[in-house]
């Protein structure tokens, strides 16, 4: 029986203005959800229900595995990080999963001179952000021998040190936003960073206190993140109505240019030009045997 292969995509170019108080739209989301969702059909990733994909040009209702704006509510999201996890079962299944929207930084607290620094990266949902210790745990439910790519085009990384250590078991979230100023460049567009307030959905609340344990080195699929930035640094919107955002750009360029493997990718992004001052970054967990897999069927 051949490997399952699925994908799902999540562009968030408006937020609940009840939740945030600074996240100014964006242009490119959605196209970039739009974008990836046919970029991962091409390249042999189906929905769930795992039957080929046709093209999807955005003026239809989204795909099922296709999340946009008010669509994108945190229950929705985790759902289906879980649902992917559950339905991945064997050694060469695979998933691709992509974000294009907001990113944010929260202080711990207190700021503990833990592994993975002294704030907690997110991207940047309608309703709350997922906060990078939610996101790794639910990567952790994937299985051995699962390959899992994660593109993550938003400020601040998203999901940062996916192998640097175990979280502290008394690493606590202070919902205190950290806004780090940056001079936006006049060829983007709006930087992709918003802050957001207080309180936390209860499922937020659920999953931070489950993962907040969570050790990273335990993951047990073979996971490469793809990020538009540093954890202290801005990524940025397409400038005009019907351009990619910055990172989404430069992803479907290095695999359009003929980058077929995971490793070939990433290093096709670091090549590319970083006049912005983004530098992109990209992590995976322990085992690079999967690096050299090719991202296509």
């Amino acid at each position: 029986m051949p490997n399952k292969r699925v994908s799902f995509h999540v562009g968030v170019k408006v937020y609940d203005p009840q939740v945030y108080h600074e996240a100014p739209d964006l242009l490119s989301s959605a196209d970039d959800a739009r974008q990836m969702y046919n970029l991962a059909g091409a390249l042999g990733y189906t929905g769930f229900d795992l039957k080929p994909r046709g093209k999807w040009q955005g003026a239809d209702a989204a795909p099922p595995e296709v999340l946009i704006d008010q669509a994108a509510k945190y229950a929705d999201v985790v759902g289906l990080f879980d649902d992917a996890a559950a339905l991945l079962q064997d050694e060469g299944d695979a998933c691709f999963i992509t974000f294009s929207g907001h990113g944010t930084q929260f202080k711990k607290d207190p700021p503990l001179p833990d592994p993975e620094g002294k704030f907690n990266e997110a991207v940047c949902v309608f309703d709350f952000p997922l906060v990078d210790d939610v996101i790794v745990g639910l990567l952790g439910a994937f299985k051995k021998g699962v390959d899992v790519f994660i593109v993550l085009d938003c400020c601040h990384a998203g999901a940062t040190s996916l192998h640097k250590g175990a979280i502290l078991q008394d690493d606590k979230i202070a919902l205190l936003p950290v806004m780090l100023p940056k001079q936006q460049p006049p060829q983007h567009g709006t930087k992709e960073a918003a802050a957001p307030l207080d309180p936390p959905p209860p499922l937020h609340n659920e999953l931070f206190e489950k993962f907040k344990g969570f050790d990273r080195t335990k993951i047990a699929a073979n996971v490469a993140a793809f990020e538009a930035c540093r954890d202290n640094k801005s990524t940025f919107d397409g400038k005009n109505p019907g351009e990619l955002s910055l990172y989404t750009a430069k992803f479907v360029n290095a695999i359009g240019d003929g980058s077929t493997t995971v490793a070939d990718v990433a290093a096709a992004i670091q090549a590319m030009p970083d006049e912005e001052d983004c530098e992109p970054q990209f992590q995976h967990t322990q085992d690079v045997t999967f690096l050299n897999k090719p991202m296509s069927a």
